[in-house]
């Protein structure tokens, strides 16, 4: 859906050799494996960033570990490092800011008075950007989008699915999960990829991401 996005767009997309950002290994305190992984992606992606080409990020977690924590948390404070960090954007964060220069396309379709509700997820607000994704939904004609407001689905990162915190990530979660079941709607959208597994699995409802509905309002949905 990002790329159908882009090309809409006008862009040429570019899906360069990549590994695992590390940080699933940071989350649990493997912090040398982290860095290992964090310097072999930074390798790979610094020739872009020294070109000045924008690398977005789908998912609001590996971006934050792009933007700031591979510097602020695993110490890697290498040139390459500031050059990545300098390129990267969650993909509503460049999207949006494409909006604001007058350059993003806004032929959607109408999407006839659907409603679906958003959980912001706690990384997405750790990148301080503003609610770009919401911004963007907003363009949308015939489409309602409402934040939960709620704080946490309870999974944070890999914390929720542990077997001995599996049960407390579930009751910091209940509240969202019961407000979107009560919404009566079968959709639901998150950009973090954990939160999207965890919310899916316990209010049943399909849970997707931000580019997968602007794809479909412009009429690219990915093939």
């Amino acid at each position: 859906a990002i790329v159908a996005v882009l090309e809409h767009n006008g862009f040429e997309v570019l899906l360069p050799e990549q590994n695992c950002c590390g940080l699933p290994m940071q989350s649990n305190g493997n912090f040398d494996g982290a860095r290992r992984y964090a310097r072999a992606l930074l390798h790979k992606l610094a020739p872009y960033a020294g070109q000045g080409i924008p690398i977005v990020v789908g998912g609001t977690s590996c971006g934050q570990e792009l933007k700031a924590d591979y510097r602020e948390i695993l110490g890697i404070h290498t040139a390459e490092a500031k050059m990545v960090a300098e390129q990267v954007y969650d993909i509503s964060e460049f999207l949006w800011l494409l909006h604001e220069e007058g350059r993003l396309k806004t032929d959607f379709r109408d999407q006839g008075g659907r409603y679906i509700p958003v959980h912001t997820s706690c990384h997405q607000k750790l990148h301080r950007i503003g609610r770009p994704a919401l911004d963007l939904l907003g363009l949308v004609p015939g489409l309602t989008v409402e934040e939960m407001g709620v704080d946490c689905c309870g999974i944070t990162g890999t914390y929720g699915y542990k077997h001995e915190k599996y049960d407390i990530a579930q009751r910091v979660g209940q509240p969202l999960f019961d407000k979107l079941r009560a919404s009566g709607v079968s959709q639901a959208i998150c950009d973090n990829e954990t939160c999207r597994w965890n919310i899916a699995r316990s209010s049943g409802l399909e849970v997707i991401h931000t580019l997968q509905v602007l794809a479909e309002a412009y009429g690219v949905e990915e093939g």
